[in-house]
């Protein structure tokens, strides 16, 4: 025993080692081999770290994100320049929510590439609207506007579903309720920027139909009062149709239009409006 002790540490002191390691422990690597061991485990551990703290890190908002805030933003300001204008507009024609509430009837003397023509107009709230157009010896044409559909209407009464184009088209001839009210036809009104309309200085908003169709509106910068509007034809693609308010007349109290210009590529048209009334709606 005394022999095999002796001769352990003779071994150990020649190999500069030792006899205590148990089985379960392995020999040091050395410098070269123990960077190596290391390194896969260290670069682990730093990649770790970064995944942990960039998932930790807020993250800011994509650029699609920022321009829809943005976007939504110079809408907002659109819009609420857009009210300024028509509250001015409001006060240039002194209308009132009472006066939008009645029926405004009217009827006019025209004139156009067609002939000489004669149009009569009901529009109460709501979206409703009447018109009749009757060309010199020509069968008079009539057609009635809902929110839930539109028609024409023949001389024995019967009725023709509109298409909503067509439609459009003849809802655009309630020039005084839209002089007075163009949030009654349109939706989204904005405001868009400083011009000129026939001359004049003018501001221009922007709003658009129910099908989403593209309607200009034109006010005067100086008196405020509303010049005309501007509406994509509907019957023909890449036309237009310019709305022109020349003259005015008071009823009831409210300044309406009376003398009216309707152009486009093609062809004009003339409304001098001789009757222009208020009437209660029926309870």
């Amino acid at each position: 025993m005394r022999f095999a002790m002796l001769l352990c540490l003779l071994l150990s002191a020649t190999l500069f080692g030792g006899c205590s390691r148990t089985k379960d422990q392995a020999p040091a690597p050395d410098g070269q081999s123990a960077a190596k061991a290391l390194a896969p485990t260290g670069q682990s551990t730093t990649d770790s770290l970064t995944r942990t703290q960039a998932a930790a890190k807020p993250q800011g908002p994509t650029r699609e994100a920022l321009r829809e805030v943005m976007t939504a933003r110079a809408k907002e300001a659109a819009q609420k320049k857009a009210q300024k204008v028509l509250e001015r507009a409001r006060a240039a024609t002194r209308v009132t929510k009472a006066a939008l509430s009645k029926i405004i009837e009217g009827r006019a003397i025209g004139s156009g590439s067609e002939g000489r023509f004669r149009t009569e107009i009901s529009s109460p709230s709501g979206g409703r609207f009447w018109y009749s157009r009757a060309l010199e010896g020509k069968t008079p044409f009539e057609a009635i506007i809902t929110p839930k559909g539109a028609w024409s209407v023949s001389e024995d009464g019967t009725r023709t579903p509109l298409t909503g184009r067509t439609a459009l088209m003849i809802k655009s001839h309630d020039f005084q309720r839209i002089a007075l009210d163009p949030e009654s036809f349109v939706q989204e009104i904005g405001w868009v920027k400083e011009t000129k309309f026939r001359s004049v200085k003018s501001q221009e908003l922007l709003g658009f139909t129910p099908d989403r169709t593209k309607v200009y509106f034109y006010f005067d910068d100086k008196s405020g009062l509303p010049l005309g509007f501007k509406i994509a034809d509907p019957m023909q693609a890449g036309n237009s149709v310019t709305i022109i308010f020349r003259e005015w007349k008071e009823v009831g109290g409210v300044r309406m239009p009376s003398d009216i210009l309707a152009l486009d590529s093609e062809r004009n048209f003339h409304f001098s409006f001789q009757g222009l009334t208020f009437q209660d709606e029926e309870k």
